[in-house]
């Protein structure tokens, strides 16, 4: 039987899921499989009520083409056999609609399926479109030359240009400098092969603005028809949104999400080119005492000054961020020990000698190491911390940096995470399943690094990816009330987490894998790749519900 998880995801889902199990012939191979059971959604893409389907077989019970009866089986059969994952696609009789179905197999004999709608990536462009029925909100005529023949009433109206002022000029002298390159080669492509062709730009207005817009374009004979509509609003909403979701918000510096991502990304390349890399940790002295005698806006002043003293007085590949509170992380890329120790004292005196208004001197302690070789990021970042707090409690306003003589206690390889605050979105029920997710990876992620039996250890990751789905459903719930601009590609996110989780999953009970490559998907693509940075995206329009 499926997990309760699974059984409450399947009655709450907008997925369209099914549950079947095998008709297995007396040498055990599937004949044929039957419906135990499917969700609301799956009722609604399919136009079958439950009632009509649950113990009907495959063959017989769904409206597909004859040749997608033979591809489902076959393709069922081989995710049962293989204990593998399998996608594919299948046409309806009627011509006009594809479902993509992903199966996942639970056992011997049973089996999860998601159905999705992919119909619109089956539409085929229409060769000759008509020209009236271009959006015409802002439409124009260029010869292959790019030089404009028409222009239509909103094109002149929004940018400004009359057909006449447009005469002297071309396509490409609108667009701004940085996006010359692909609009070129974006237009060249519709000049060259009669392809329909969807790239943004920044245009330039007759009163020297630019403003970002989306262009479909269609060579038709010695002509180019070309409409758009103004996505600027949209664009400046996206990179505000992307903006808040990487910066501190008083210091304008990243924050700790951003820092995550960095920091992988540097110690990744760090192993793969064998460069040095090192980290340093910043801590204000006696920050409590500023906020206690003279009030948190002269905390938050010198935070800000604190911010723009470091970050004028380290290099432009250097990573700063604010981790919280009175706390600061540099990451230098292609720097040694020695050299962090340099860059950490530079910073320390710079502090030490500047005048803060009102509270005159204030000094920070700071903590450096540099990444050792095939380190976790957790180990290293506690060293750094470790050697910061040593600086606190030998007088603070100095640099120490970690030697190996430190008496220091590595963290146990299989606790990666505990909750982390900046990781709250403003709402409680995401927020709170987000916590349990993170509860129930560390426990997993200890068996996996471990040499446990794998039978226990695959029910773990069973039940994980049914609490995984069950909330991918709820957030997506939330987001779409929200409006939230990234709503489809946050949503295809979640697909792509469920389909390697379950391919993972079945990997590793037939042995593929060994568990270290789950503990890199928990960690790397959910924990810090999703949870941390893609969720962290929507976090200010969750924050702002909350407050209303």
């Amino acid at each position: 039987m499926p997990l309760p998880s699974f059984l409450s995801f399947f009655k709450q889902s907008p997925i369209a899921f099914s549950y079947s199990e095998a008709v297995l012939s007396a040498d055990g191979k599937p004949l044929d499989f039957v419906f135990k059971n499917i969700n609301p959604a799956f009722e609604k893409l399919f136009k079958l009520k439950k009632k009509e389907i649950l113990g009907k077989r495959f063959l017989t019970a769904l409206p597909l083409k004859d040749h997608s009866n033979a591809q489902w089986h076959d393709r069922l059969t081989q995710a049962l056999t293989t204990s593998s994952l399998q996608s594919f696609e299948l046409p309806f009789p009627d011509g006009d609609r594809w479902v993509k179905m992903t199966v996942i197999p639970e056992d011997s004999s049973h089996l999860v399926c998601l159905a999705e709608d992919i119909s619109k990536s089956h539409e085929k462009p229409r060769t000759n479109p008509d020209p009236e029925e271009i959006d015409l909100d802002i439409f124009c005529v260029l010869d292959l030359e790019g030089h404009f023949q028409k222009i239509s009433a909103q094109f002149e109206k929004g940018l400004g240009f009359s057909l006449e002022q447009l005469k002297s000029l071309c396509f490409l002298d609108l667009v701004h400098d940085e996006d010359l390159p692909f609009t070129q080669e974006s237009i060249q492509k519709v000049a060259n092969t009669e392809e329909l062709g969807d790239f943004v730009s920044r245009f330039r207005t007759k009163n020297e603005r630019y403003v970002f817009l989306e262009w479909r374009a269609k060579k038709n004979g010695k002509y180019i028809f070309a409409s758009a509509r103004d996505v600027t609003k949209k664009i400046e909403h996206e990179r505000r949104l992307e903006k808040e979701a990487m910066h501190d918000e008083l210091t304008g510096l990243y924050n700790r999400f951003y820092f995550h991502k960095r920091a992988a990304e540097e110690i990744s390349r760090a192993n793969r080119y064998k460069f040095p890399v090192s980290m340093i940790i910043a801590d204000i002295d006696h920050f409590k005492n500023v906020n206690d005698t003279w009030g948190h806006p002269v905390g938050d002043d010198i935070l800000e000054k604190m911010s723009r003293l470091m970050a004028q007085n380290i290099r432009k590949s250097d990573i700063l961020s604010r981790l919280g509170g009175e706390e600061f992380v540099v990451l230098l890329p292609e720097t040694d020990s020695e050299g962090g120790r340099a860059v950490a004292e530079k910073l320390r005196s710079v502090i030490a000698s500047f005048e803060f208004p009102i509270v005159n001197r204030i000094t920070a302690s700071f903590g450096v190491a540099e990444l050792r070789k095939d380190e976790s990021f957790r180990n290293w970042y506690k060293r750094v911390d470790d050697a910061m707090y040593k600086a606190k409690e030998s007088g603070r306003n100095q640099v120490i940096r970690f030697e190996d003589g430190f008496v220091f206690e590595p963290i146990p390889s299989g606790i990666y995470f505990e909750w982390n605050h900046n990781w709250e979105s403003g709402n409680p029920e995401i927020d709170r399943q987000h916590r349990h997710l993170v509860e129930m990876g560390n426990p997993l992620i200890i068996n996996l690094k471990s040499e446990s039996p794998r039978e226990p250890i695959t029910r773990q990751i069973e039940q994980l990816i049914g609490e995984l789905a069950s909330h991918f459903a709820f957030e997506e719930t939330v987001l779409l009330d929200l409006g939230y601009p990234e709503y489809d590609d946050h949503k295809a996110m979640h697909h792509q987490i469920l389909a390697k989780a379950a391919e993972l999953k079945g990997k590793y009970e037939s042995e593929e894998v060994q568990g270290e490559v789950f503990v890199s998907f928990l960690i790397d693509d959910f924990i810090i790749g999703h949870m941390a940075e893609a969720d962290s995206k929507f976090f200010p329009l969750t924050k702002e519900q909350s407050r209303n």
